[in-house]
């Protein structure tokens, strides 16, 4: 596969989904000013510590290097233990810009907290599901600036 390109089988083993969602519940938006202080504040000695993170920043939280990994799934697991929001619900994930620009649109990760403890089925629904074809705008987007060709 030549450099800066984007094979089918990568294409094929992934899919866009249009999900339906509880009434009650938010997104935790991690790279908001707030967020960040907050994060900074609690996992700052611990957490960041053993990443070598000093001061924590937007790059890091959306960095997908490997060393970065640690540090991202560690603050998702805080949130996602730690967290009640202000009207007293959970948070269903969090939410984060493109590490490719904030006009490519946000990623959410999402938590299915029931499935995960074993307590019954999560209110989340598949609406549809299409797969990410050589012509999906997004993609095409995303490709176009980084100069990227889609197979």
């Amino acid at each position: 596969m030549p450099y800066r390109s984007i094979s089918q089988g990568w294409r094929e083993a992934r899919a866009l989904y249009e999900l339906w969602l509880p009434v009650d519940g938010w997104f935790v938006n991690i790279t908001g000013a707030q967020s960040i202080a907050t994060l900074t504040e609690e996992l700052g000695a611990t957490l960041l510590a053993e990443c070598n993170i000093d001061q924590l920043t937007i790059s890091e939280l959306t960095s997908s290097a490997p060393d970065m990994k640690r540090l991202t799934t560690g603050i998702a697991t805080w949130i996602r233990d730690n967290v009640v929001l202000f009207d007293g619900q959970l948070p269903h994930g969090v939410v984060y810009p493109s590490k490719w620009g904030t006009s490519l649109g946000d990623n959410y990760a999402m938590w299915l907290r029931r499935t995960d403890d074993g307590t019954g089925d999560d209110e989340v629904g598949v609406l549809e599901a299409s797969t990410l074809g050589r012509h999906t705008e997004p993609l095409v987007e995303a490709a176009r600036l980084r100069g990227m060709k889609i197979f």
